[in-house]
């Protein structure tokens, strides 16, 4: 579902065609609050991101939607977290100091860096925008609105339906198992 096809839904379903597209905008972003929260460690939402060392600083601009950093890494598997998990001796580590990276020691310039981290789900502000939810899991985007609705509209009857229905879905995503990490061979007929 864009962006423009969730304004469409939630007119619908809250039967509001002259509703303002900015309130409904309003919505989405509210939602998109909670998805982050609720979806911050989800497998879908993991990333990795090649870095080239800008300069001899050391420090590494982090991208913008990391909501949480897993792993930090060069070429040769180098850069534990600091400072835990250093071996005695290990010189190597990262500070993270918020928006940037402080690597130790300083890598040399262009050295690509990699890191794997939780992105934030990528916001519905143009007409056309998606995301991993919006595509594949586009109810929880509609209820999730609804229940943000009967709050702004202050439609309290209508708001525990919402609600429920909202987290049911939502909670149904989060148990779906992805990237459990369990492998299942493929099944072989034999001839007989």
């Amino acid at each position: 579902m864009t962006r423009t096809e969730v304004i469409s839904a939630v007119k619908n379903y809250l039967n509001r065609p002259a509703m303002p597209d900015e309130d409904v905008g309003l919505l989405i972003a509210t939602l998109e609050g909670e998805l982050n929260r609720e979806l911050r460690e989800h497998p879908r939402s993991e990333k990795r991101a090649s870095l080239a060392m800008p300069d001899t600083t050391g420090i590494l601009p982090l991208p913008d939607d990391i909501a949480q950093l897993l792993r930090v890494y060069d070429a040769g598997g180098n850069y534990p977290r600091w400072p835990i998990d250093l071996p005695p001796g290990n010189n190597r580590g990262f500070l993270d100091r918020g928006s940037v990276l402080e690597l130790i020691p300083h890598p040399a310039v262009s050295q690509t860096i990699y890191m794997d981290y939780h992105a934030y789900l990528n916001p519905l502000e143009g007409p056309e925008d998606r995301n991993w939810v919006s595509n594949y899991h586009s109810d929880i985007y509609l209820y999730g609105c609804l229940k943000e609705a009967a709050v702004f509209l202050k439609d309290d009857p209508r708001l525990a339906g919402w609600q429920v229905e909202f987290t049911r879905r939502l909670e149904s995503l989060q148990l779906q198992g992805w990237n459990q990490n369990l492998g299942v061979a493929p099944k072989v007929r034999t001839a007989r």
